[in-house]
């Protein structure tokens, strides 16, 4: 039977057909909305069902029944009541558009609705103990579990929703979008898989655990918000089973997903596994707002295009975006993050397209290794906020043409512009301190270097092989400067000591150690002072100067020390006074043009000088011209 009611006279003209009871079921359009009627012990001809233990359990709907519209499940079936609605009951049925649950109803499978594409209206009974509903959403009201929803659902704030239960969404293609509350904290395996209409989720940071292909089949998603990497929040390093970013998307195939395979750290912390996730092809930016972003997190997945590490990430590992080959930008916000990946296995690794990275205004350390091997990386612009640049931080960065260091950085770690040929030009400000070693090591293109009035110490090889380097001046406030700090940088001409400086002073653009009275460095302008400030030649001094074609030692010094002419390649003749008496280790190796050397004593003397171990081994052929006769090795 079939009847249209006016909304403002339902309850009584449904009272009154309902007395009837001649009549199995009454398809009734309320406005010329169509829905589902019937009595207590009259829906046996639409539902298929179960009777256990004097309860009733809806197991789908009778197939010689046809059924579209709104659908009402009855509170009793031939006088027993309706307690529960089993697994798959409705799965897949596009004719429901809107459900009702009885006020007797204790049990919904978890995937009872699964599929039901045109569900848009869902509705608890009043009197019902164990569900509510809001926002067309079915809520398991003790548990506070988000039990069903649809493509209208709109997931209610007010704190009644903790968790998003398994397969809550599970084939709503129509979801176009959804917004999580801040109150959830769990979202269940397979929550929003098959919602293929789903372009975008943010997931708020109160989320502690996301099931296993909680969005497997998401094949329109374009960008995703995660509090964390993986299955759960708070994971570590030291943890096992560190899944990683596909975990959330499966292992099953689907249209629109591309199989993906991921090394991670499985059940031991020792040796990595793989898994093959599918992951959405559309999905190109994501956005990770906390947690540690572990060992292979987003391993080979070439379709994203853009990375947002947000302010509540604490710790990057090794090869955490190896081969994200199509990884064109990085947003770094993380403000106390103080580890990002190793020398051989930076975070990046092989991200062969990554051209721009933002560095948010927050961020106060850019980690160990944050952006090494970034070769086509060509600017960054550093953000006040920043104090300290870490080891390696940009290691390699063979793109990277200009650098703007702020005045807030105190220290530049080791190896931190390592490689960047491309850089032509650093001014280090005043409020750094430290210079680690080998912090701008093979900057071939470095033409030009300021060093601040702050910097105390200069690291060990720190500037070694600038070799288009043509000048650099000390300031006064440096106490330290390490051996080889300017080593073959063989374009070095000027030398030059700002005169407050305590610790050093140049002359004949040579730099020495006052109160020591040690030459540290030399270029191939070079002309040792002979007033007596220079006593000896320290280790490496003269370094990789290949330029320099000749040296007179002056009668003051008494040492010469290791490697000091290691690598004058262009170096032909050398006087060395009598006064020496200890000539260090490779003190002239690789002076490959070098084969006579004028000593200004006997050959006695010479055989006196204690020279450094295997010194034959480590110099050239050469002939001692003494006093008294030549010694040929």
């Amino acid at each position: 039977m079939a009847i249209n009611i006016r909304k403002d006279n339902q309850l009584s003209q449904m009272s009154a057909l309902m007395s009837n009871k001649s009549i199995k079921s009454i398809y009734v359009k309320i406005d010329n909305e169509s829905t589902c009627i019937w009595g207590d012990d009259l829906a046996d001809s639409l539902f298929t069902y179960t009777i256990q233990n004097n309860s009733v359990t809806i197991t789908g709907l009778n197939p010689n029944n046809q059924f579209s519209g709104n659908l009402s499940i009855p509170n009793r079936i031939k006088g027993v009541p309706v307690t529960a609605i089993g697994s798959s009951s409705f799965k897949n049925n596009k004719n429901i558009m809107g459900i009702t649950i009885g006020s007797n109803i204790i049990g919904v499978s978890d995937n009872a609705f699964d599929g039901c594409t045109s569900l848009t209206s869902i509705t608890v009974a009043e009197g019902n103990t164990k569900y509510h509903s809001s926002g067309n959403c079915l809520i398991e009201t003790a548990s506070n579990t988000l039990v069903l929803g649809c493509k209208t659902s709109v997931i209610p704030s007010d704190g009644s929703v903790i968790y998003i239960g398994k397969y809550a969404f599970k084939g709503c293609t129509g979801l176009a979008s959804i917004t999580i509350p801040d109150s959830v904290t769990s979202i269940g395996s397979s929550a929003f898989s098959g919602c293929s209409g789903l372009a975008s989720i943010t997931i708020p940071d109160g989320v502690t655990s996301i099931g296993l292909s909680a969005f497997s089949g998401c094949s329109s998603l374009e960008s995703i918000t995660i509090p964390f990497v993986g299955a759960k929040a708070g994971v570590t390093s030291s943890d096992t089973y560190q899944y990683p970013f596909g975990y959330i998307f499966g292992t099953s195939s689907y249209d629109g997903g591309v199989a993906t395979k991921q090394y991670y750290y499985g059940n031991s912390t020792s040796s990595t596994t793989s898994t093959t996730y599918y992951i959405p092809s559309s999905l190109k930016s994501v956005t990770v707002t906390g947690g540690n972003i572990l060992y292979g997190a987003f391993y080979g997945c070439t379709g994203l295009a853009s990375i947002t590490i947000g302010s509540g990430v604490t710790g990057i590992v090794s090869s955490a975006f190896e081969e994200c080959t199509g990884l064109a930008i990085v947003n770094w916000n993380a403000t106390e993050c103080t580890s990002a990946g190793s020398y051989s296995n930076p975070i990046f690794k092989g991200c062969s397209n990554l051209e721009t990275v933002n560095i948010g205004e927050n961020v106060k350390i850019i980690p160990s290794y944050a952006f090494s091997g970034c070769t086509r990386l060509t600017s960054v612009t550093i953000p006040d906020s920043v104090t300290s640049i870490g080891t390696g931080a940009f290691y390699d960065c063979s793109g990277l043409a200009s650098i703007t260091i702020p005045d807030g950085v105190t220290s530049i770690g080791s190896y931190a512009f390592s490689g960047c040929s491309g850089l032509t030009s650093v001014t280090i400000p005043d409020s750094v301190t430290s210079i680690g070693d080998s912090a701008f090591i093979g900057c071939s293109g470095l033409t030009s270097v300021t060093l601040g009035n702050g910097v105390k110490s200069i690291g060990y090889r720190a500037f070694l092989r600038c070799t288009r380097l043509t000048s650099v001046t000390i300031p006064d406030s440096v106490t330290t400067i390490a051996v080889e700090a300017f080593s073959y940088c063989t374009g070095l001409t000027d030398i030059t000591v700002a005169n407050g400086n305590t610790k050093y002073h140049s002359e004949g653009n040579c730099l020495i150690e006052t109160a020591t009275k040690t030459l540290i460095l030399g270029c191939k302008t070079s002309v040792i002072p002979t007033d007596g400030s220079v006593t000896s030649i320290g280790d490496g001094a003269f370094y990789g100067c290949s330029g320099i074609t000749s040296v007179t030692i002056p009668d003051s010094v008494t040492s010469i020390g290791n490697a000091a002419f290691s690598g004058c390649s262009g170096l032909t003749s050398i006087t060395i006074p009598d006064g020496v008496t200890s000539i260090g280790t490779g003190a002239f190796y690789d002076c490959s043009g070098l084969t006579s050397i004028t000593f200004n004593g006997t050959k006695a003397q010479w055989r006196a000088i204690t020279k450094g171990f295997n010194w034959n081994s480590y110099t050239g052929k050469y002939t001692i011209h003494c006093t008294d006769g030549d010694i040929s090795k």
